[in-house]
């Protein structure tokens, strides 16, 4: 992710009307993000328990914060570096005093355990909050690009619509405050 943003961050500064995706070192980042988030992991399930490889998963977000620093000059403040430790320990926690004495289910077993109503319904909820999320997002879109189009401006090319990252005015929209207060008076 880290190689990814910083050709994104060189991408805007040398050719914007070039799509990023034809970058050789975005497309270097996002194979690397690709193998890093699949192969490991399955390996890892392979061979350890889910309670110990789970907590593994922290190991990619301090790398990130570490090679961030220097890949992109980005500052490495007091409180990432105590983010970054408690993160770590956190993790190391959870592997060494998570374990849990379970025999293997078998498939029957863990078929009437997907057919329990509290299961049912945790997962129907969650099946909707996310339609719902997905919905939201593409009515957002197109609000956003009509909204653009009636203004004269086009929605900026490669850059989703409110992108981590991206600087203020490209692909940025401010959020309406929650509360509107009136003016005192």
């Amino acid at each position: 992710m880290t190689l990814q943003k910083r050709a994104h961050m060189q991408h805007e500064a040398a050719s914007p009307g070039r799509p990023l995706w034809k970058d050789r070192q975005w497309q270097l980042g996002l194979l690397l993000y690709l193998f890093s988030s699949t192969a490991p992991p399955t390996i890892a399930l392979s061979m350890l328990p889910v309670f110990v490889a789970a907590p593994l998963a922290a190991v990619g977000l301090v790398a990130n914060a570490v090679f961030a620093r220097y890949i992109l000059d980005s500052t490495f403040a007091r409180t990432d570096a105590m983010g970054t430790f408690l993160v770590t320990m956190g993790s190391c926690c959870v592997a060494l005093f998570g374990a849990i004495d379970e025999p293997p289910l078998s498939l029957g077993q863990l078929l009437r355990l997907y057919k329990r109503p509290a299961y049912v319904l945790f997962f129907s909820v969650y099946a909707l909050l996310v339609a719902v999320l997905i919905v939201a997002e593409v009515g957002w879109r197109r609000r956003y690009a009509r909204a653009s189009e009636a203004a004269g401006s086009a929605m900026p090319p490669n850059v989703p619509l409110g992108s981590v990252g991206a600087p203020r005015g490209v692909g940025h929209v401010e959020a309406e405050p929650l509360l509107r207060t009136s003016p005192a008076g």
